[in-house]
């Protein structure tokens, strides 16, 4: 196993007439989330462009049906530090890979099976091919422990929540320290009926030190799997923008193809929606 640090420390940038301020902190792991809300959006690819971007990572692409897969796992998450507590927005964007070493030992197993858990050889993960972030120490934790290849973007968002019951759609946009649009998506599959799935643990592959690395996520409740038909994946609506930042524009676009508006080629194949429940609810005031 890789040497983990016990500390990191993080330079953030002040004002122009500041020096840039200075965070740092212990970690261990495992890292526990104290609550996520995220969204999954997955798409089918041709698998050669995949083997182009997988090159030199020691990975290939997990074939389902002749198609490769890709996904867009948008999240935010909190975490209770002891003495503080985090925020973090995230959007890694994944290819669904295995160690090319293990080829022999993969299942032969359909996308729809893969996306409900039913692979229990747990081979098959997601490479963190791009991830933006707009906590930066959460971006330097992710490279130093992870070798996730995390970038600082700006995140604006409206998603649904308990605490706003009206929201029924997924909204998000992300763009560079430019202002240079990187991705946006609307969704509304809302009225779409969900199955259950069991995902976990969640396989997550990287390079460290130029080596490959595999880590697990466990999701301690059930995911959401939503299969859309054709006429409710129109309703997931991706733009690219022309950012530049790490290339994550120019490779979404790559695998998906875009139209000279910005909007992808590609349908939604699923997404899955994970959110954690409450654990406190305080109802509105009476008179006693």
């Amino acid at each position: 196993m890789p040497n983990e640090p016990t500390s990191i420390t993080v330079k953030l940038p002040g004002s122009p007439a500041s020096k840039p301020a200075t965070v740092g902190g212990p970690i261990f792991v495992p890292f526990y989330y104290a609550s996520i809300s995220s969204f999954w959006i997955y798409y089918e690819v041709d698998p050669r462009k995949l083997r182009r971007l997988l090159r030199g990572t020691g990975l290939s692409p997990a074939i389902f049906d002749k198609k490769g897969l890709i996904n867009f796992n948008f999240q935010n998450y909190t975490a209770h530090n002891g003495n503080g507590l985090a925020q973090t927005d995230e959007l890694e964007f994944n290819i669904v890979a295995y160690p090319s070493s293990r080829r022999s030992d993969v299942p032969k197993i359909s996308a729809a099976c893969f996306l409900k858990g039913e692979d229990q050889t747990k081979i098959i993960g997601h490479y963190r091919l791009h991830v933006a972030c707009g906590n930066r120490f959460a971006i330097a934790a992710g490279k130093a422990l992870f070798g996730e290849n995390k970038f600082f973007a700006n995140f604006n968002y409206t998603v649904p929540s308990l605490n706003l019951p009206n929201q029924k759609t997924w909204n998000y946009k992300i763009t560079d320290l430019s202002n240079k649009l990187i991705m946006s998506v609307d969704a509304d599959f809302h009225k779409v009926i969900p199955e259950p799935a069991n995902p976990a643990a969640i396989i997550d592959y990287s390079t460290l030190n130029d080596r490959l690395i595999g880590s697990r996520r466990n999701l301690f409740g059930i995911v959401n799997y939503y299969k859309l038909n054709s006429s409710e994946a129109k309703k997931v609506v991706m733009k690219i923008g022309k950012s530049n930042k790490a290339r994550a524009s120019k490779d979404i676009a790559y695998l998906l193809g875009v139209t000279k508006e910005g909007k992808i080629n590609s349908r939604a194949l699923a997404t899955q929606v994970v959110q954690t429940p409450p654990v406190i609810a305080e109802a509105r005031a009476y008179y006693p």
